[in-house]
């Protein structure tokens, strides 16, 4: 709401007479924001009980109050909820449901809020959730179609709420370029939760990838898992070339590589037995050889079979130790 003034110095007319800036006295104005504010909302699972989720929203400006969370879940009617507001942080808000799987396999989560001048904003967010059986085949995919998990009379050992939770990916523009998923610290902070310190090796990891695709939360109770269930993610279209192209799953504050076989589907499939949070990254940047600098070698080696020691590392998709030979 800050103050304008309008002014046109040097306009001439058809004489060539010129005006000039202490000749114009301009028009003023006070300014209003009529800017919605906007939101970026992610869901997480909870671990503590497999129905629940934690929702966290931050608004890009100063509210007038709190955010309400609408929950739209299948037969069920809305539920409005009041978010709860960071105390560290005044644009962050979080909320916890509990949903029940028996009233559709969707939902949405829908923020809405209004700054301080009136103007309101919303955004929204979906989610998978469904019982599955033992015994049973059964896909469950994400409301976009890119992910999803298969699930055969082996994978479980006891019936089970399964989540699927689509979070974007931030890679920061900074030293560390940590590849994390949307309001993951702010998730951290507003649980209580112990943030990772992002070690050497994990940098190196996050400047050698590039994420391809959103980042996609597998919530699946690792105690009722038996042999393990098929997570399955389509390569994005948008990757013309497959080379370098790889599935990686989240821990702590790197990604760790999984799979490059794409299917026929153009699918890359991964067995896994616990939640894990997937994403498409391509690796671009090539291992790194270093020898031993002690050798010396501008004097004529003494023995038949002389020995070279170094060191191949790469901290994307790791080495191909097939491909791994030494010419001379």
């Amino acid at each position: 709401n800050a103050d304008y003034k309008v002014k046109a110095p040097g306009v001439k007319d058809e004489l060539g007479n010129d005006s000039c800036e202490s000749s114009i006295n301009g028009f003023s104005f006070k300014g209003r924001d009529v800017t919605p504010p906007k939101f970026v909302i992610s869901a997480f699972s909870n671990a503590a009980n497999e129905n629940d989720i934690i929702i966290i929203a931050v608004s890009n400006e100063e509210l007038i109050r709190v955010p309400t969370l609408t929950i739209y879940h299948g037969t069920a009617s809305p539920k409005t909820l009041t978010m709860q507001k960071n105390e560290t942080n005044p644009l962050a808000f979080m909320s916890a449901a509990s949903l029940k799987a028996s009233n559709g396999q969707s939902g949405t989560l829908k923020v809405e809020g209004e700054d301080l001048n009136g103007n309101k904003g919303s955004d929204t967010d979906s989610f998978v959730i469904a019982n599955v059986k033992t015994s049973s085949n059964q896909r469950l995919a994400s409301a976009d179609e890119q992910f999803s998990l298969s699930f055969d009379e082996n994978s479980l050992k006891a019936d089970a709420t399964v989540k699927i939770l689509k979070r974007n990916i931030v890679k920061d523009e900074n030293a560390t370029g940590t590849i994390r998923t949307a309001l993951q610290n702010e998730y951290a902070v507003m649980r209580g939760l112990r943030a990772s310190v992002t070690t050497k090796d994990e940098v190196t990891t996050n400047a050698e990838l590039t994420p391809l695709t959103d980042a996609y939360e597998a919530a699946i109770p690792s105690s009722k898992v038996n042999k393990g269930v098929i997570a399955s993610m389509k390569v994005p279209e948008s990757a013309s070339q497959t080379t370098g192209l790889g599935l990686f799953y989240q821990k702590n504050g790197s990604w760790k590589f999984i799979s490059s076989n794409i299917t026929a589907e153009k699918e890359i499939k991964a067995r896994i037995t616990s939640s894990q949070i997937f994403a498409i990254m391509r690796d671009s940047v090539a291992p790194t050889i270093k020898l031993d600098e002690s050798v010396d070698l501008s004097k004529a080696f003494e023995t038949a079979r002389p020995e070279f020691v170094g060191i191949i590392k790469d901290f994307g998709s790791g080495i191909d130790t097939n491909s791994v030979e030494a010419k001379i």
